[in-house]
Parts: structure tokens; sequence; C-alpha cells
């Protein structure tokens, strides 16, 4: 799966909403997700709920080498730990390897 973020919606002085898009690369299955804020707090369930959708298990994560959190929060430092059943995922975290 292939993840980025897409910043969107500045308004005097106040931040935008950040999209959240996850791409299979073989199959382009696609699932985009919205969060509030990039932070583990806002992050989390909105990557527990876009996992959700794919209708098939997650063998990879990658992130592109953009400037976005996703990437050098994510990528650099931290693990995307979740299980995987046959309906659907559980115990989505965001782990510091560190």
């Amino acid at each position: 799966m292939r993840a980025d973020t897409v910043h969107q919606g500045d308004s005097a002085g106040t931040k935008g909403v950040y999209h959240i898009n996850a791409v299979d690369a073989v199959t382009q299955w696609q699932v985009v997700g919205c969060a509030e804020k990039i932070s583990e707090t806002y992050l989390v369930p909105v990557l527990a709920a876009v996992l959700a959708q794919f209708p098939f298990p997650i063998r990879g994560f990658h992130a592109d080498n953009g400037s976005e959190y996703i990437n050098h929060r994510i990528n650099d430092q931290w693990r995307i730990c979740f299980r995987w059943a046959s309906d659907g995922v559980y115990d989505v975290e965001i782990v510091d390897y560190h």
C-alpha cells in the first residue's frame, strides 16, 4: 500500500484538513481518509478506518518522499502495527521503534 497526505483548506490562519490517500500498488484499490490534524491522536483512527476498507491483507506500507508528516514521522521513526483478520483490522497503533 502506498500512502500520501494532502493538506487542504487553510483559512484565516486556521489549518484545514489533511486527506490521507492509500492505494494498493497491485490492484490500484484506493481509499481516502480525512484527519483534522496530523498527530498520532488524529492519525491512528483514520489509518484504522482506511486499513479496514481494504478487502485483502496489507503486506507493506510505503509513504512518498514528500515533506508530509506521514513520511517523515511515520516512515523514519514509527511503525504502523495492526492485526488483520477475515472480518477487519484490529489493534491499530503507531509504535516508536527507536
